[in-house]
């Protein structure tokens, strides 16, 4: 994908600027994801510059919009947990034991995350149907997405209530849902458990997508006709697909750091008095 193969080169070119001043990422600048904005960038980045006769000296404030331009946008085209989207139902939601409604369309994607029983918390966390066909739930996002898994929860108590349903996956484009993949849960006792089971319930995922669309179908079948179906939270792992601006913004970056680099290659010795070794400033002098 061509916005991986930039932020690559990106990060192999910040990896160069950092090589020229002793320059190093912590580990925590393998979760591209906290790079969001300059504020975040003195606890990830570590500076160990030589060290001059007042001390460590430190990066110029270009420098720093250099670095931290580039990281925002490694951050930017990095797959990551989108932002919650709308979604809706084709069916309605049923009252069983409880209710298991969903009036503000938030359950499914608020990050709560319910137990294998889906009696234990009273229901709350779980969106259920019964006897229904099938049940599609259609997730609207701001913005075309790239997409690289779907996970979606569910849970099973007894072949002749609460049964795991099979799912296909929809993405809509080019005026058209086409189906993306298909998980099939066949019936079986194997998976049953107690209604009440504080344990965690069972995750779907819909992995190794590459999939571009601003809307997601989930289709949901019961294992069994005429029993219930139970759906707690839906989560989607994608990149923003930028926009013009975004890569004209992005090629200046990168004609940004190629002069910095180039910069950085045209390194000066000085001699300080009553010193024996030379310091080098270069890109971060």
């Amino acid at each position: 994908m061509i916005s991986q193969g930039i932020s690559g080169f990106l990060f192999l070119q910040l990896k160069k600027l950092a090589g020229n001043t002793r320059c190093f990422l912590s580990s925590h600048s393998t979760k591209s994801t906290k790079l969001l904005s300059f504020l975040t960038l003195p606890a990830i980045l570590k500076v160990d510059a030589t060290r001059t006769t007042t001390g460590r000296r430190k990066m110029g404030k270009l420098q720093q919009l250099v670095l931290a331009s580039a990281f925002a946008t490694m951050a930017h085209l990095t797959p990551a947990h989108a932002a919650a989207p709308s979604y809706t139902f084709d069916q309605a939601t049923s009252c069983g034991s409880w209710c298991y409604h969903d009036p503000n369309l938030t359950k499914l994607t608020d990050g709560v995350v319910g137990n294998r029983g889906w009696a234990y918390n009273a229901g709350t966390e779980w969106d259920g149907w019964v006897g229904v066909p099938n049940v599609n739930i259609t997730f609207q996002f701001a913005q075309a997405m790239n997409f690289s898994s779907v996970s979606v929860g569910s849970t099973q108590d007894s072949l002749g209530d609460v049964v795991l349903p099979s799912f296909d996956l929809w993405a809509y484009q080019g005026g058209n849902w086409i189906l993306k993949g298909t998980i099939t849960n066949p019936a079986s006792s194997a998976n049953d458990s107690s209604p009440y089971d504080s344990g965690p319930h069972p995750v779907f995922t819909f992995s190794g997508l590459n999939v571009t669309t601003d809307q997601l179908r989930i289709t949901a079948t019961p294992g069994v006709q005429g029993t219930w179906v139970f759906i707690d939270e839906v989560s989607f792992n994608a990149a923003p697909v930028p926009e013009p601006a975004t890569w004209s913004m992005l090629l200046a970056g990168l004609g940004l750091l190629v002069w910095a680099r180039r910069k950085a290659s045209d390194v000066k010795p000085v001699a300080y008095p009553n010193r024996h070794k030379a310091v080098t400033i270069g890109l971060f002098g």
